[in-house]
């Protein structure tokens, strides 16, 4: 028995806590520390942009078009039901040399989902994706973040790669272009950034999105698309979060 399974058999309390309040945030447990390979930072001299919540009809290609033109690349964890709605946009996505991961058939909260329809979840949106693009993804966000030692478990028997990530953008808040641009400044060599393509308010993150873009050009900071590790990983650092 793996260290995952022992955790899953000897931490039942931790279980009933997700279960009960779905309070399963973003940020480093003991969880975390049972699986090196999951993904917390980018490779050293880069930064990974990535979109969740896609594809949209309107966000996604936008950001396609400011990737392409900044010669950059990135990783985009869509939803199965969405990305079913809209092959030919999966197909572009992948097509342009960007990444793509699985974020959940319908954005549940994984914690929350008995085991069975967790991997369903998993299954039924992974085989979209596949259906689509000729191979199986092998990067996995868990919706929100939330995650727990079951989630891993999961994703390891459908040998995933779990991403979180470094510097969340709050581009989900009501904010404006100064203030997303402010936070994004933050962005440093080796960060993993939570980004959305599916927001109804977008034109303020675009625009955010296209100045980082310029700035990282200009200190020759290349965005990557991620790829799972060879191996494994180092342990995860803190997730920086500081104030805006």
């Amino acid at each position: 028995m793996d260290a995952l399974s022992v955790a899953a058999v000897v931490c039942p309390v931790s279980l009933v806590v997700a279960y009960a309040t779905g309070a399963l945030l973003p940020c480093r447990g003991p969880h975390d520390w049972l699986v090196p390979d999951a993904l917390w930072r980018s490779p050293p001299r880069t930064v990974a942009l990535t979109f969740d919540d896609g594809p949209d009809p309107v966000g996604t290609p936008a950001v396609l078009d400011l990737l392409r033109r900044a010669g950059a690349t990135a990783t985009f964890f869509l939803i199965g039901e969405r990305a079913e709605r809209l092959p030919s946009l999966v197909r572009r996505i992948a097509a342009e040399g960007h990444s793509v991961g699985l974020h959940g058939w319908k954005h549940q909260s994984m914690p929350l989902l008995t085991p069975a329809r967790l991997d369903a979840d998993l299954a039924r949106c992974a085989a979209t994706l596949e259906s689509l693009l000729g191979s199986a993804p092998r990067l996995v966000r868990p919706p929100y973040g939330r995650r727990d030692v079951r989630v891993y478990l999961a994703a390891r028997r459908r040998h995933l790669t779990p991403v979180m990530w470094s510097f969340d953008s709050r581009d989900w808040l009501p904010r404006s272009r100064a203030d997303i641009a402010r936070r994004l400044d933050r962005v440093r060599s080796g960060d993993i950034v939570l980004l959305h393509d599916g927001l109804p308010r977008r034109a303020a993150m675009l625009d955010a999105v296209d100045a980082l873009l310029d700035r990282l050009r200009a200190v020759q900071l290349p965005s990557v698309a991620l790829r799972p590790p060879s191996g494994s990983g180092a342990l995860p650092p803190t997730a920086r979060s500081a104030g805006a």
